[in-house]
């Protein structure tokens, strides 16, 4: 309370609290802890008066084994009670979909969606996380599909850049990668409610840049 009373005092709100646990943890002791933790923020989310409070879909460290129907349901059934939970505390949780990770791209999120029918769950989305060397030149495809899908469930929306290397995805100063920024806001520009707008991974030296060259973009678009 005390944090949400110097927040208002400066005018400024809290878009997301992160809360980025691995809720598929393979050790069940370390996974008990991991969900209560995410309960306790849950709370601080509703005291913070939070736009969501985030989490990735965590990780068994081998991509095969989280893309698993039985990795999935795991996800589903530890997620069911922390968004009951939620629901009872007025706040919403943000599921921010990764490649590598059990909610892999716009149809699983869609599905998680599907299984989990609940206001009080909604997407980050961050389109740089579902980009490897395998799907980065559909990058237009797959944001059609997220916004045709669950548009209008997005929360919050990861404005970040990436470039490809030989082995992974990189996160380069915004407005030097590869991101599809015109594409994306023209699909922004068409949802019922527009979501919070972060310039995730961007270091507080390239702020200046990062933002004279969205504003350059957006203004042109």
């Amino acid at each position: 309370k005390e944090i949400k009373k110097t927040l208002d005092e400066y005018n400024l709100s809290v878009s997301v609290l992160g809360c980025y646990i691995n809720p598929i943890a393979a050790d069940e002791e370390t996974c008990r802890k991991q969900l209560t933790l995410f309960k306790d923020f849950i709370l601080y989310a509703r005291d913070f008066h939070a736009v969501v409070i985030g989490t990735e879909t965590g990780s068994l460290g081998d991509v095969e084994k989280n893309h698993s129907e039985e990795v999935y349901q795991m996800f589903v059934n530890n997620m069911k009670p922390l968004v009951a939970f939620a629901e009872e505390n007025g706040v919403t949780i943000g599921i921010e979909p990764v490649w590598q990770c059990p909610i892999s791209s716009p149809q699983v999120m869609k599905r998680l969606l599907d299984d989990i029918p609940s206001d009080n769950l909604g997407v980050i989305f961050d389109l740089s996380n579902l980009m490897n060397r395998d799907v980065y030149l559909k990058q237009r495809q797959i944001i059609d599909d997220a916004f045709d899908l669950f548009g209008n469930r997005i929360k919050v929306i990861h404005v970040k850049d990436f470039i490809i290397k030989a082995y992974d995805r990189a996160v380069p100063i915004f407005g030097t990668g590869l991101l599809d920024i015109k594409y994306l806001f023209s699909k922004i520009e068409n949802l019922k409610v527009m979501p919070e707008l972060i310039m995730d991974d961007m270091r507080l030296e390239n702020y200046d840049e990062c933002t004279a060259f969205l504003r350059q973009i957006l203004t042109k678009h």
